[in-house]
């Protein structure tokens, strides 16, 4: 029980939202369980982010160029304009993209401590993780459909991507042939 657990924390801190709504939409464990498990594993995530914010411009030693430079004076001053920045985490979970950027931002600058970053993060998680899990788990045999669905799709696409490159790649190989056998003549 442990361990399936645990798989399910590791799967959601890697893929994200996408699991938590395909886990819920076969209530595969008990939502509460699930709740908490993707609640833990994206404050990890999150917490993560956090600190490789700092961390990532000392390593990759990005203050010597001039675009991070401009960029980053650019954004500080964004960061001024903003009266709250705790409502910017919060709502950064609800907009698609914008969760990692603002979190390594928030990171970098420190516009609020790590405490009301963590509190804000926590109550903003705890939403966020209620709506996805409440519509996998409401809707869970439409999604399931059109995952089903989806994954026929996406197989189909493969196999003819493949035949496509495998004829592109027999072309090449007898033009390569031809070219290689008219430079030995």
């Amino acid at each position: 029980m442990i361990l399936k657990f645990f798989l399910i924390f590791l799967l959601i801190l890697i893929t994200g939202d996408e699991s938590m709504i395909f886990l819920s939409s076969i209530h595969y464990i008990p939502f509460i369980y699930l709740f908490i498990i993707s609640i833990t594993a994206n404050l990890i995530s999150d917490i993560f982010l956090y600190f490789f914010g700092n961390m990532l411009v000392k390593k990759l030693k990005l203050k010597k160029y001039k675009k991070f430079k401009d960029g980053e004076r650019k954004f500080k001053k964004l960061l001024k304009k903003i009266k709250h920045p705790e409502k910017v985490i919060f709502f950064s979970k609800f907009i698609y993209g914008t969760r990692v950027i603002t979190i390594l931002a928030y990171g970098r600058y420190k516009p609020i401590s790590f405490k009301k970053f963590l509190f804000y993060n926590i109550m903003s998680l705890m939403a966020i993780t209620f709506v996805i899990l409440g519509i996998g788990w409401i809707f869970g045999d439409i999604i399931a459909m059109y995952l089903y669905n989806g994954i026929l799709i996406a197989g189909l696409l493969v196999v003819v991507i493949i035949f496509i490159f495998k004829k592109w790649l027999n072309k090449e190989f007898v033009r390569l042939f031809q070219l290689t056998k008219k430079q030995k003549e």
